[in-house]
């Protein structure tokens, strides 16, 4: 049997677990399709090798976004363009990291809002992957992009994949496929569902089931999934107040935990994880239980399989535990989720912190219909297939 190799170029390590998940999205696509004849290999764009706690890098990385946000936008992104572009460069000098470039094999970028030009930080990193992967087949594969980037990012994602043999790209929204269009305007463009729709299969996997809480008996009624108000303006421009929310979050919580069995957590990621302390503290003695830092994709799926319901801000929390049957109900969705959704054909049910929300409202979510879950996994997968197909021919 001939066994293929792929390096996949995401950001797999990162502390926001959701990243984590799409990147073992990525694995199991090509593991069925393939039939397990290609290697696939990550690379991380940060040029993080391993997974770090996010107790080592909570402080560092929330005071970080706080600056940049409070800075005027074009000296914010060459602030946060130069450090990425210099801080990745040294990092893609490690052993792995580069051993990993060194080696001349196809190349995948993706899958998450990897076009996304917020102080510039993916488009220095997606530059540097271009020079170091230069004249290599590739192809960008469920991705998601900012609707107006920055004429900087622009250049930048434009430079990098004509310094590639760029063949595909395969979108997540219509949205991503017009900037990808503007950009770079001769390539072959695809748009997919989301490849965090696979993480159903996942449930259904022997490996990776026991980890799992079951849907049919949950240990919670509701949870939580928080995101910062910070996390979610540097993704998606989300300008929330941040003590607006902090209320919302704490008066809905407090208020179901009076007779409800309570699960608050978060993707993990720094900034996530000290919001979600916020709330856990100001709601102690109320009988929510509160997770533990998610260390894992595993950790990730198991927490969104255990409560009957949920209720989540970030895309890759609304996504996974939609497609596994969970009634989910989204708080302050952006476009960005609602574009993925709406791709994927999965109806969104929403909430705002600008209104009011009760418990009838959570218990008013139906779950999704599973011939949608089941349409929205086949044309990914479809759609990952004839990736694969134009990066080996």
């Amino acid at each position: 049997m001939t066994t293929k190799s792929i390096l996949v170029a995401a950001v797999p390590y990162s502390p926001n677990l959701g990243d984590g998940l799409l990147a073992r999205c990525v694995d199991h696509a090509i593991n069925v399709i393939d039939d397990g004849r290609t290697t696939v290999d990550f690379i991380d764009l940060a040029g993080r090798t391993e997974f770090a706690p996010t107790a080592t890098t909570s402080e560092g990385r929330g005071r970080l976004l706080t600056t940049l946000g409070s800075l005027p936008r074009p000296i914010g992104d060459a602030v946060g363009g130069t450090g990425a572009y210099v801080t990745t460069a040294r990092k893609f000098r490690h052993e792995a990291t580069a051993s990993a470039l060194a080696m001349n094999r196809p190349l995948i970028i993706g899958g998450g809002h990897l076009l996304s030009d917020e102080y510039l930080n993916f488009p220095a990193k997606v530059a540097l992957l271009g020079r170091h992967a230069s004249g290599r087949p590739a192809i960008a594969l469920g991705v998601g992009a900012d609707a107006n980037p920055s004429r900087a990012a622009r250049y930048l994602f434009a430079r990098a994949f004509n310094q590639l043999d760029l063949r595909m790209v395969v979108a997540r929204d219509e949205v991503t496929a017009d900037v990808v269009r503007s950009i770079t305007p001769d390539v072959e463009i695809l748009v997919a569902p989301d490849l965090g729709v696979l993480s159903s299969r996942l449930f259904a996997s022997p490996a990776t089931a026991p980890l799992f809480a079951s849907p049919a008996s949950p240990a919670f009624d509701v949870g939580f999934s928080v995101a910062s108000p910070a996390s979610s303006h540097y993704h998606v421009g989300n300008h929330a107040n941040p003590s607006v929310q902090l209320d919302w979050w704490c008066t809905l919580l407090g208020s179901i935990a009076e007779d409800r069995r309570v699960l608050l957590f978060s993707n993990g990621s720094p900034e996530d994880e000290a919001f979600k302390q916020q709330i856990a503290d100001r709601i102690s003695g109320s009988g929510i239980e509160v997770a533990a830092t998610p260390q894992s994709f595993e950790d990730l799926l198991a927490l969104l399989t255990a409560s009957e319901r949920l209720v989540a801000q970030r895309l890759h929390a609304i996504l996974p535990a939609t497609v596994a049957g969970i009634p989910t109900l989204a708080v302050d969705p952006n476009p960005k989720v609602r574009a993925v959704m709406a791709t994927a054909g999965l109806k969104l049910h929403d909430a705002s912190t600008s209104t009011s929300t009760d418990l009838a409202t959570i218990e008013g979510v139906p779950a999704a219909d599973a011939p949608r879950i089941e349409s929205a996994v086949d044309r990914c997968l479809s759609a990952v297939q004839a990736g694969l197909e134009a990066l080996n021919r």
